[in-house]
């Protein structure tokens, strides 16, 4: 099997547009979720000078982060995500709060963030570098450091294989080291341990804060329990 080939032909049709449309696996919802709730929390106590500034959420889907910083922090916000379907519900949504300044377009993660150097305080990654290859994931990073200013704060949130019973039994099905197709989804997650991650990290950022967490994904109509990383991160 041509590992890059499937790779690129997953990535190209990548299943989170139909799953938008669809409301078949995600829980559509504009409340963020509480690893964000608390990275926010985390930000007002110990770095409030970088809400000032603003905010890009890659990977953004239906937008609720980014415009969770906008309404509560008053931030400026920019969220990307591969759906045109998540976009347009970011955009609607948007359009219905005139507390919240954000601006959403559809991109590519194998592309360039269309961010200047150094305009953004905060960087959001909720669980969107998993679904970049190994092969990537280094210029990912360093593309994200790149539209970072100095001293600020990328909250990451990654698939980890620490504890992970159910990541584990697909890696051993699939032709990838690190790296299986969702069964649901059909695309591919990238699930590494808690410190290779922090290894990668800290090649581009200062680690301010981790910690591993968990939450659940149902599959098949059966509840699998998912280990996750998140992980606070000081522009050096």
């Amino acid at each position: 099997m041509n590992n890059q080939k499937v790779i690129r032909g997953i990535e190209k049709a990548s299943g989170w547009d139909a799953e938008y449309k669809a409301s078949s696996f995600l829980t559509q919802s504009f409340e963020p979720i509480q690893d964000v709730k608390d990275f926010f929390k985390y930000l007002k106590k110990n770095k409030s000078d970088v809400l000032e500034g603003i905010v890009v959420d890659l990977g953004c889907g239906n937008g609720r982060h980014a415009m969770y910083a906008s309404r509560n922090f008053g931030m400026y916000g920019f969220g990307y995500d591969i759906s045109p379907a998540a976009i347009k519900e970011a955009q609607r949504e948007q359009k219905l709060h005139e507390d919240i300044s954000c601006e959403f377009e559809v991109w590519n993660v194998a592309k360039k963030i269309p961010l200047n150097n150094a305009v953004a305080s905060v960087a959001l990654d909720v669980t969107c570098s998993p679904s970049i290859t190994s092969e990537n994931i280094f210029n990912f990073f360093k593309e994200v450091a790149r539209t970072m200013k100095h001293g600020g704060v990328l909250f990451s949130r990654q698939l980890i294989l620490d504890g992970d019973d159910n990541a584990k039994e697909l890696l051993k099905k699939s032709p990838f080291e690190d790296a299986y197709i969702h069964p649901t989804l059909q695309h591919l997650e990238r699930v590494q341990t808690f410190d290779t991650i922090t290894n990668l990290l800290s090649e581009f950022f200062e680690i301010a804060y981790s910690e591993k967490s968990y939450g659940y994904q149902t599959v098949g109509g059966k509840k699998f329990k998912r280990r996750y990383g998140v992980w606070y991160c000081v522009k050096k």
